[in-house]
């Protein structure tokens, strides 16, 4: 009774034989490329050298402005005020919000060290931009 069945299984397994190679080599042909542009997104976007050279020259001249309104507290013998903190502080803010409305950035101003212990951040950069 074996005999009648075990020709047929004979031929099926020849003919699936080459289909199961033929959908394993798909496989493995569509893993390596779904592989690849897996990597090609892990790559970071990286913006136009005219727009790239745009944001830091902007970066920059915020950073001038801010060491040119530090500049003017040096030699100074009282303790800084709310005054001063409108005077000095006040403008590069108002700027860095500019930047960010204007470019669609994220510009952040942050220090390497902070008076005030609420504003730590854990950033080592005199500005963050995104």
């Amino acid at each position: 009774m074996s005999k009648p069945i075990q020709k047929p299984m004979q031929n099926c397994q020849a003919i699936l034989k080459p289909v199961l190679k033929l959908v394993i080599t798909i496989s493995f042909i569509l893993g390596l490329f779904s592989w690849q542009t897996t990597v090609a997104l892990a790559v970071p976007n990286i913006p136009k050298p005219s727009e790239l050279s745009h944001a830091v020259q902007e970066i920059e001249n915020l950073d001038a402005m801010r060491s040119g309104l530090a500049a003017s507290l040096e030699g100074r013998t009282e303790e800084p005020t709310m005054q001063t903190m409108q005077e000095v502080c006040r403008p590069v803010g108002i700027r860095a919000m500019q930047l960010s409305q204007e470019n669609g950035w994220q510009v952040k101003q942050i220090a390497k060290k902070y008076r005030n212990p609420a504003h730590v951040k854990c950033i080592p950069y005199s500005f963050l931009m995104m």
